[in-house]
């Protein structure tokens, strides 16, 4: 009876953290889409509201479809807090637990923003969209691929440990 509970534990624990690591991916591809819908909100914003950039982070932050992205919310705290833009965004940035990746676009989302007039700034930004459309593509691949595989191996590999103490 104690090998049988061994057993299915293990089963069940590798398959948690096969399915874990697919949520993982999940995660980046539901981030990579709020990056874009982030950068066209931000673009609107540009285009036919006249607001500081402290007033658009604080608008953008407050949409439902970027709740993926929680740097939002603690960049305007901090901005609240009498930090200037540039240091509120960078901080936040590394502190939301973002992959390399992603924070290398947001640092160059923050970069742009309020450093020139508003058309360059709509124009840098729909060259960074392009790019983030990309990463998009490939993480949606990623999850694709990779998922399935994870799922697999989890289980498998919980089949393979009872197996063995069997």
């Amino acid at each position: 009876m104690g090998k049988l509970t061994i057993a299915m534990i293990l089963v069940i624990s590798c398959a948690a953290l096969g399915f874990w690591r697919a949520s993982l991916l999940g995660i980046k591809v539901s981030r990579a889409k709020a990056m874009i819908v982030m950068v066209d909100k931000i673009q609107s914003c540009l285009r036919y509201e006249r607001l500081t950039t402290a007033q658009l982070i604080e608008t953008i932050s407050r949409l439902d479809s970027l709740a993926a992205l929680p740097h939002l919310g603690v960049c305007c705290k901090s901005m609240e807090e009498g930090n200037p833009f540039p240091k509120a965004w960078s901080d936040s940035v590394k502190l939301a637990g973002y992959t390399e990746e992603e924070k290398q676009i947001l640092r160059q989302v923050g970069e742009i923003l309020g450093s020139t007039d508003a058309q360059n700034q709509i124009s840098t930004l729909s060259m960074l969209r392009e790019f983030m459309t990309q990463c998009q593509k490939e993480a949606e691949k990623e999850r694709n691929e990779k998922g399935k595989l994870y799922h697999s191996l989890g289980i498998l590999g919980g089949i393979g440990l009872a197996i063995l103490i069997w």
